[in-house]
């Protein structure tokens, strides 16, 4: 697995489709395709990392409760503004979803956001 130090082992990962996503004990997100053949860029921002999800992309919850995605990539919508206090996300191909540390699930796409 060229590019990957054995420094760097998931603590948590996630998989959809043709991807694969994991977050190392650093808070680093690591995407790459499932063939190993091609690790792929995320965006600068996506640092200081505490859980990840994905589906037709990658989502993530950084230590400050905000949640991260490419914005518009793939169908996947940026968070809502304001989205905050999250703990967990997950991802039903394009539809996230971002758990709240009060309990209450954040979902958005194509309709209106939702709490749950």
């Amino acid at each position: 697995m060229q590019g990957f130090a054995s420094a760097r082992l998931p603590r948590e990962d996630a998989a959809g489709g043709d991807r694969n996503l994991a977050l190392t004990g650093t808070g680093e997100a690591i995407l790459w395709e499932q063939s190993f053949a091609r690790r792929e860029k995320l965006p600068n921002d996506w640092t200081d990392i505490i859980a990840v999800g994905i589906g037709a992309e990658p989502i993530a919850v950084r230590r400050d409760g905000s949640v991260l995605t490419r914005g518009g990539v793939m169908g996947i919508e940026a968070a809502p503004s304001g989205l905050r206090d999250v703990s967990s996300v997950a991802v039903s191909h394009i539809t996230p979803y971002a758990l709240r540390n009060d309990g209450t699930v954040v979902t958005w796409g194509k309709s209106n956001p939702l709490t749950h």
